[in-house]
């Protein structure tokens, strides 16, 4: 009669495994600026100024999207939404430690189905513009058999934009 015996690893597998999915493609980042709530991004502001623009990204497959119908915002430039911005927005990164009040004056609209949008009222200064372009995927054909793939694309297109009091900023907000 054969006996058997099952060894243990000699380090447990969980460690590693859990390294090992949390390095894969998920940077993360920690918030290393401190909120400034004296800044103006503590409060919303009006003011005369307007920026208005498009947007146009290429997608995954090459196509141009113009991102009708999804929420394009209006951030202003400070040195806790620069680094937001950076992080989140150009990097894809994760962000720990946000504070929401550092966001208070966003401003956000629709884009039609032109592609454009416009913000109007707003104070004279520097603004992040962020629109995440999504769209579902279409099904995946094998034969007769059509898949479909519920996730969706997207793609993050930004611009910066400066206004002066009384003044238009015209921008394109893409993904470089």
């Amino acid at each position: 009669m054969a006996s058997f015996a099952f060894m243990r690893p000699a380090r447990p597998l969980l460690p590693i495994v859990t390294v090992l999915l949390l390095n894969a493609g998920c940077t993360g980042y920690n918030h290393q600026v401190s909120l400034n709530e004296t800044e103006r991004s503590a409060t919303p502001q009006e003011g005369t100024a307007s920026v208005d623009g498009s947007v146009s990204v290429k997608m995954e497959k090459g196509d141009v999207a113009n991102g009708a119908e999804d929420f394009i915002y209006l951030i202003p430039v400070t040195p806790y939404s620069t680094e937001w911005f950076e992080h989140v927005i150009v990097r894809g990164h994760t962000l720990r430690g946000q504070d929401p009040r550092g966001f208070r004056a966003v401003r956000r609209t629709v884009v039609g189905n032109d592609g454009r949008f416009q913000f109007t009222n707003i104070a004279a200064g520097d603004y992040f513009l962020s629109c995440t372009v999504s769209r579902g995927r279409p099904p995946v054909g094998i034969g007769r058999l059509a898949i479909s793939r519920p996730s969706v694309e997207r793609v993050d297109a930004y611009a910066l934009a400066a206004v002066k009091s009384g003044e238009a900023a015209h921008v394109v907000v893409t993904r470089p």
